[in-house]
């Protein structure tokens, strides 16, 4: 959704009945801050589809489906712009999404990459239908990453070096991305507005930083 795009950030806990409803919406400049990585991501998730995904799948099989999407299909209003632009600016090995209640497969191709750093030919595209019975709306897919995290490495040669192996498998941890945090600090330090609500929605998440990025 772009209608609050131009907008920053401004919902707070507890969400109002407006606040509940535009707080999912995308904004441009979150766009633009995911448009920065550079390096390699396995995995994107959103609730809407990318615009003109349905070019990549069995269109006429969704269609069979769900009839009433040819028109949005037709005048290129199904799914967001600003997802389709970063599905070929990520390149991300997978994209999950909802919305649409429906379940629908697509492989996006993409052009032989200009950086070094992106080198993946293609996105696989999955979006599941509503969780009730009798409909697809579970698939399992083991995801190995391509690359592990810095810390991860600095920690098993720690371990080697000093002989200290861990007895029990390591629990997965979840960690902040240095190279997202430090494109946050320099694109909102341009908007304090915008700084301030983040540091207010942190607070009314008990501290957590984790949870409010």
């Amino acid at each position: 959704q772009l209608q609050h795009g131009l907008k920053m950030r401004y919902e707070l806990l507890p969400f109002s009945e407006n606040s509940l409803r535009s707080v999912y919406h995308y904004r441009k400049h979150e766009i633009e801050e995911l448009s920065q990585m550079t390096s390699p991501i396995d995995i994107v998730m959103s609730h809407d589809w990318p615009n003109k995904i349905t070019d990549y799948g069995d269109r006429q099989s969704l269609l069979r489906t769900k009839p009433f999407f040819r028109k949005d299909i037709e005048t290129g209003e199904l799914g967001s712009p600003a997802l389709q632009d970063l599905v070929h600016t990520l390149k991300p090995r997978y994209w999950f999404a909802s919305h649409m209640h429906v379940k629908f497969a697509a492989i996006v191709p993409h052009h032989k990459p200009i950086d070094v750093l992106t080198e993946r030919k293609e996105t696989r595209f999955l979006a599941l239908d509503k969780v009730i019975p009798s409909r697809d709306f579970l698939q399992l897919i083991e995801v190995f990453p391509e690359n592990q995290h810095p810390s991860s490495t600095q920690e098993e040669q720690r371990q080697t070096e000093s002989g200290d192996f861990e007895v029990h498998p390591r629990i997965p941890e979840i960690r902040l991305d240095p190279e997202f945090l430090t494109i946050l600090h320099r694109l909102r330090s341009r908007n304090p507005e915008d700084m301030a609500n983040q540091d207010v929605v942190i607070q009314k998440c008990g501290g957590n930083d984790r949870l409010a990025l």
